[in-house]
């Protein structure tokens, strides 16, 4: 004890009679640094150590290039923690260059960390472009838990490619064909074109370099050869797999860059960069621009990625890509095209995310596509189409904007088996969303048209579906609103439409033109023309839970037989016209009423009956007025007070109190159903389908079995709350059912 506290006072002696405590801090730096461990980076793949090496997703064997299922093995890094650290809790690192991502993982019971290029990174951001020649940046790393320094390691390079530098050249083409080696130019200039010869090779832009293109032609357009060149562009691929195209440039989603470009082709060299048969090409951090045909064209090839790219000022096509499979493009601007910014045509398995256009006579346009996911892509000032799809099948789209263009977004063809979500068009001249193909078994979720056909023409509606071929189609969560036509039109057979607000369009609220099933959730109200339309003579349609008000026209208007049509806790009231409008042929028609039928102060007269009658409505069913403690105002409809509120049981009294978990309202019990006059199956009036339920059969209406949410209100907004569940009773009705409220 005495030796420790004597060396304790000894040290701290020394201090004061040295009288710096920066000799202290530098001893404690010391002994902190003797602490770390020394750690190594290795190569994730020990088969694919080099840059443009990839391995097999599934047993890492090294790709030639033929597979599908290939991942860049070569960027990623390991370091194996064995020795110095027992999990991943707390457990960070970074490099020095501030380039790599790093994960933390358990293998065999074993932690280690491995790293992965950075999204806004590229090859270029790991090169010393100003050594001769160049050379990989030396990079580091260190390992942190929770704050702590534990361990790092030396600098060094981490790649044994061979790097050549280049300087841009005229009177010749560069062939680039040292198999493995990477590229750098050094130098902006003018040149008669680069050829990529060979495989795992990378090509280079450095920050500020550019290269200016020109019109010698450095490749045949039917080989991609050199021997008989008869185009030009300013990077020519051949035939190759695992090539690289890189930059450092910037990019931000929206923003249109200008300046810096990296690869200009000058309007004379037909194309930026072409490619055919390439698989896994890759295009990272790259400016594009003025072409005087495409700035890159491609024709098959596997796996290809494009990602963070400014493409501006072609005289064709911004990107034109054929016949591939298994493709990434993402975070890519696209403008000022004199034709079509992007076409991608006859793809498998690809991927297009974060896509921006603007500026352009037509924005997107994909054909012939399969098992495609399509996400977050913005179309504005686009002259003729935003956002075009002609046949495909199995694809998901979601957050698809079109904005202040032509026409929106265009569906044509055939289109089967599609998700469609979150599609917004707004202020476009024509109309927002049309579908003017063989549409069958999609699913459209939360669709937004607002203030299209601001041309002024009657090609104006928000959401149109023209062809009554189609079948079998799912919409639910529509807002059609401002649109100087028709809010939403739809023609399809067996179709389902639930959760429907449409207002202040300047035609039909809801225009019915084909053989669809069922109509439910819906509130139209001030509309220029009829809240709702049923333009198609033997529908079948089932209208349930439907709020119509305010409209110039009539609510409900029939043109002509309505056989088969079937009215379910419907309200129509305060429009200039009929409450329910059916025309004279209606008298050899059959309209079923079930449930409660409300109309009230319409100015024209609360039904029109033709004078011969109709079968299944009477003038007497149409005078059940609502009292006045039920008028409230609807959120989307600022001045209407045609609102029932939790009266859906009879359209006078309040339901009963609807508490989770406790046993539900009696308005929502089993016995309180219906059937409609095209389908004997019962459906409970106070409840629609859970469309997003796996089961069922997804008619939009609760049958026995189902998963369902309570509908107390009329019309579309049924938002009660937080979701809750409560306990069904039958009462010798529809069993086994689900409910929740909204």
């Amino acid at each position: 004890m005495k030796t420790i506290h004597g060396l304790a006072l000894s040290t701290a002696l020394l201090v004061i009679q040295s009288g710096c405590s920066n000799e202290v801090r530098s001893l404690d730096r010391a002994s902190q640094t003797e602490a770390l461990k020394e750690m190594s980076v290795k190569p994730l793949y020990e088969n694919a150590a080099n840059w443009n090496d990839f391995v097999r997703s599934g047993d890492l064997s090294l790709c030639v290039g033929t597979e599908t299922d290939c991942v860049h093995g070569g960027e990623k890094r390991k370091v194996d923690l064995m020795g110095i650290a027992t999990s991943c809790d707390g457990i960070s690192m970074t490099d020095r260059l501030g380039a790599f991502d790093w994960k933390c993982e358990i293998l065999n019971g074993a932690p280690r960390i491995v790293g992965s290029l950075a999204a806004n990174k590229s090859l270029a951001d790991l090169i010393d472009s100003s050594a001769t020649p160049p050379s990989f940046l030396k990079n580091s790393v260190k390992l942190f838990q929770s704050g702590r320094n534990l361990g790092q390691n030396s600098e060094s390079a981490w790649w044994l490619n061979r790097i050549i530098g280049k300087i841009p050249s005229q009177g010749s083409v560069d062939n680039l064909d040292s198999e493995g080696a990477l590229y750098v130019i050094t130098e902006s200039g003018v040149s008669d074109g680069f050829h990529i010869g060979a495989n795992h090779i990378s090509l280079i832009f450095p920050k500020g370099i550019k290269v200016t293109g020109t019109a010698f032609t450095n490749f045949n357009g039917s080989t991609m050869a050199i021997a008989g060149a008869n185009q030009s562009a300013v990077i020519a691929v051949d035939s190759r797999v695992f090539t690289s195209i890189e930059g450092s440039s910037d990019w931000n989603y929206g923003e249109i860059s200008t300046t810096d470009y990296a690869i200009d082709a000058d309007n004379q060299a037909l194309y930026a960069i072409a490619a055919f048969n390439s698989s896994y090409l890759r295009l990272k951090n790259l400016n594009l621009t003025n072409s005087k045909y495409h700035l890159f064209t491609s024709n098959y090839g596997i796996g290809a990625s494009m990602d963070r790219i400014n493409a501006g000022n072609a005289h064709y096509f911004g990107m034109r890509s054929t016949n591939g499979s298994q493709q990434r493009y993402s975070h890519m601007n696209f403008h000022h095209s004199t034709s079509t910014a992007f076409a991608s045509i006859g793809t498998t398995g690809a991927n297009y995310r974060d896509l921006y256009f603007e500026a352009c006579p037509y924005g997107f346009a994909a054909g012939s596509v399969t098992n495609a996911v399509f996400e977050n892509i913005s179309a504005k000032n686009i002259s003729a189409y935003g956002f075009y799809v002609l046949n495909a099948t199995n694809s998901h789209f979601s957050e698809i904007h079109a904005t202040r263009s032509g026409y929106g977004i265009v569906l044509s063809g055939n289109m089967t088996g599609n998700q469609f979500s979150n599609l917004n068009a707004s202020e476009n001249l024509y109309t927002g969303i049309i579908s003017d193909g063989n549409m069958s078994g999609n699913t459209f979720d939360g669709i937004i048209a607002l203030s299209n056909g601001q041309l002024g023409g009657k090609d104006g509606d928000g959401f149109a579906e023209e062809n009554s071929s189609s079948a079998g189609n799912t919409y639910r969560q529509i807002t059609a609103s401002l649109n100087h036509g028709h809010g939403l039109k739809v023609a399809s057979l067996n179709s389902v439409i639930s959760g429907v607000t449409t207002s202040g369009n300047g035609g039909d609220g809801i225009q019915i033109a084909g053989a669809v099933k069922t109509l439910s959730l819906v509130t139209s109200g001030k509309n220029g023309g009829n809240g709702i339309h049923q333009t198609a003579i033997d529908s079948g349609t089932l209208y349930h839970q439907i709020l119509s008000t305010e409209n110039n026209g009539d609510g409900m208007h029939f043109d002509g037989e309505s056989k088969g049509a079937t009215l379910s806790q419907f309200v129509a009231g305060h429009n200039s016209g009929y409450g329910i409008f059916l025309a004279d042929s209606a008298s050899a028609s059959s309209l079923k009423v079930v449930g409660n039928l409300v109309t009230t102060q319409n100015a024209s007269g609360e039904c029109r009956i033709p004078a011969q009658g109709a079968l299944g409505i009477t003038s007497a069913q149409c005078d059940l007025s609502p009292p006045s403690t039920g008028q409230v105002s609807h959120p989307s409809l600022p001045s209407a007070e045609l609102v029932l509120r939790n009266r859906s049981g009879n359209a006078q009294d309040e339901n009963g109190t609807f508490r989770p978990n406790d046993v539900c309202p009696r308005e929502l019990a089993g016995d309180r159903n219906a059937t409609s006059l095209t389908d004997a199956q019962p459906f409970l009036l106070n409840a629609v389908e859970d469309l997003k339920s796996v089961a069922g059969n997804h008619d939009g209406l609760c049958n026995e079995g189902e998963s369902c949410l309570y509908t107390p209100n009329f019309g579309a907004d049924q938002h009660l709350g937080e979701s809750a569940a409560c306990t069904y009773q039958s009462f010798g009705g529809l069993a086994s059912v689900k409910v929740q409220r909204l």
